[in-house]
C-alpha cells in the first residue's frame, strides 16, 4: 500500500511531466525534421557532382579502376557527410520515439489514476 503522501507526490510529478512533455517532443521533432531537411540536400548535392564529374571528368580515364579510384576521390567527402547527417537523423528520430512513447506512458498513468 500507498500513503496519501506517496499517491500526492506521484500525481504531481505526473502532471508536471505531462506538461513538459509535449513541450520537449515539439523540440525533439523540430530538430529530427532539420535533420532530415539537411540530409536531403547534401544527398542532392552528392547528385548533383555525380552527374558533374560524369559529365566532365570521367572520359579522360580509360582503367574502370583509375576511374573508379578519382570518382570515389571527388564523391568521397560528400558520402562521409551524408553518412554523418543520416547517423544524426537517426539519433534524433530515436529521441523524438523516445519522448513520444514516455508521453504516451504518462498519458496512461495519469487515467489510470484518474479512474483509480
Amino acid at each position: 500500500m500507498t500513503t496519501y503522501a506517496t499517491r500526492t507526490l506521484l500525481k504531481e510529478t505526473i502532471i508536471d511531466e505531462l506538461q513538459l512533455l509535449p513541450e520537449l517532443l515539439r523540440k525533439a521533432e523540430t530538430k529530427y525534421y532539420e535533420a532530415q531537411h539537411q540530409l536531403a540536400e547534401k544527398r542532392g548535392r552528392l547528385a548533383d557532382a555525380e552527374t558533374a564529374w560524369t559529365s566532365g571528368d570521367a572520359s579522360p580515364y580509360k582503367d574502370e579502376t583509375a576511374r573508379y579510384a578519382a570518382f570515389r576521390a571527388f564523391t568521397g567527402p560528400l558520402h562521409a557527410d551524408i553518412r554523418e547527417a543520416q547517423a544524426l537523423a537517426d539519433r534524433l528520430k530515436a529521441e523524438v520515439d523516445f519522448l513520444q512513447r514516455r508521453h504516451d506512458n504518462y498519458r496512461v498513468m495519469a487515467s489510470l489514476i484518474a479512474n483509480g
